[in-house]
């Protein structure tokens, strides 16, 4: 088999005529300019819109990588040749006994950051070294792939679109055992891209909800908030169970939330928690009147719930008041009720919890 034997290094690929050592040993400009090499490299079992020639890896081959120890080195191989490429390094061959993989930033990743440029090519390749690695067996080493992008997230906001967020999820956690660190700035990253924040939340929801019933009962929903609030460091006693038990049984039915409710509550779970934390680092000052704003409506939640229309079904028509008697309404007088979650006021219907939650977020 061509694919096999250039993976063990002792063929070569088609119709280049070359074989993996001398694509290993290539320049960075190199692999920047190629498009018919990582087809092979990295080669998955979807056909390729750049490299038509490409042979595609199906099961029978799949079965052969994973045994092959040759092989299995090999790729190994590649994936160290092509994250240093990216300005990437690992511990693959310096780690102890016990040690986890690990694929972090190298010293000279800055200077090589025009190759994670908006929509760059070399995003596209990681998706597919992703699904790559994955049809390999080499999971180890894709989800410390993986791991690694998420700190990018985080550290690089906005440099990496989220079409390409939404494929690096798709590839790299369908069977991910990640336990991802619940820092405030991957807190953030959460909020800000919907692929990440989906793949977290069913992550979460499938490891909290423990009768396999597809809904979150609002014992498993708080032990879930618990969870995040601990891991941000907020202590035990600044978590409200009482009001947090309201704002899950307001979204969903008779004490249970769907996938669909349960996605918009997370969103508040996340900011509240976000919130908390900020709130105990900052020195409490008295609120003066000019201090009091209207909070804008921008928020986090209204992308999840404009893809939920479930959660909508049945809310009651919004109740707007032109508060500010200058003959209409602005989205901001709409969207500024009740406090809930850390208010004082007590919530009775779903429509004041959505609309708070927006307000809040």
């Amino acid at each position: 088999d061509e694919l096999c034997a250039f993976l063990r290094g002792t063929g070569r690929d088609f119709p280049e005529y070359r074989t993996l050592d001398q694509i290993l040993a290539w320049s960075d400009q190199m692999f920047e300019v190629g498009h018919d090499f990582v087809q092979w490299i990295f080669p998955t079992d979807q056909p390729s819109a750049f490299n038509q020639d490409a042979p595609m890896l199906d099961e029978g081959r799949q079965k052969i990588c994973r045994s092959d120890p040759q092989i299995r080195r090999n790729l190994q191989r590649a994936l160290e040749r092509f994250i240093k490429f990216l300005g990437l390094c690992w511990n693959l061959d310096s780690r102890g006994d016990g040690e986890r993989l690990r694929i972090s930033r190298a010293a000279h990743f800055e200077n090589r950051l025009l190759s994670w440029k908006w929509q760059s090519h070399n995003t596209k390749r990681l998706s597919r070294a992703l699904r790559c690695l994955a049809l390999t067996g080499l999971e180890e080493e894709q989800q410390a792939l993986l791991a690694c992008l998420e700190e990018i997230l985080v550290e690089y906001p906005g440099m990496i679109h989220e079409t390409t967020i939404g494929h690096w999820v798709s590839e790299g956690c369908a069977k991910s055992q990640l336990v991802h660190v619940l820092t405030p700035g991957y807190v953030t990253a959460l909020l800000q891209s919907p692929a990440l924040r989906e793949q977290f939340g069913k992550q979460h929801f499938a490891r909290y909800e423990l009768d396999l019933d597809g809904t979150l009962e609002v014992s498993e929903a708080l032990a879930l908030a618990g969870e995040l609030y601990g891991r941000l460091g907020v202590p035990a006693e600044a978590f409200d169970t009482v009001q947090f038990a309201d704002a899950a049984m307001a979204h969903g039915r008779s004490g249970f939330l769907s996938e669909a409710h349960f996605a918009v509550w997370f969103v508040a779970a996340l900011s509240g928690a976000a919130e908390m934390r900020e709130q105990l680092a900052t020195p409490t000052k008295a609120a003066e009147p000019s201090d009091v704003q209207v909070s804008s409506p921008t928020c986090l939640a209204m992308p999840v719930l404009l893809t939920a229309p479930d959660v909508w079904k049945g809310l009651p028509e919004l109740n707007v008041k032109d508060t500010y008697v200058n003959g209409e309404v602005v989205d901001a007088e709409s969207f500024v009720k009740i406090p809930i979650l850390h208010g004082k006021e007590i919530v009775t219907s779903i429509d004041e919890i959505l609309l708070n939650l927006l307000a809040r977020a």
